[in-house]
């Protein structure tokens, strides 16, 4: 009994909150009711991508509305897109001059 909030405050850390946003309410209420947020917070997608999986997920049951479509693929693709590449390490000087 007593690791039972303990696991559920475990839980609910390891997900980070969605950000803020037009289409965040959307997410909550049609991405949650088949997985874990965490599974949309850890994708990294292109928009294209993001339309992909969000159509494959509406013609697997998920409830999303036609006029809410545009904003749900805004707010994933804004939020969620490709991580960028982090900037080229500097090379170390090797002090040989050419």
């Amino acid at each position: 009994m007593v690791l039972a909030p303990v696991l559920y405050l475990a839980l609910f850390a390891a997900t980070p909150p969605l950000p803020p946003g037009k289409g965040k309410a959307i997410v909550q209420r049609s991405c949650k009711g088949c997985h874990a947020l965490k599974v949309v917070t850890a994708k990294r997608a292109t928009k294209d991508q993001w339309k992909v999986l969000v159509d494959q997920m509406i013609n697997r049951g998920a409830e999303v509305e036609d006029e809410e479509f545009d904003t749900l693929l805004a707010y994933l693709s804004k939020n969620f897109g490709p991580v960028k590449n982090p900037p080229a390490a500097t090379k170390a000087h090797s002090g040989l001059h050419p």
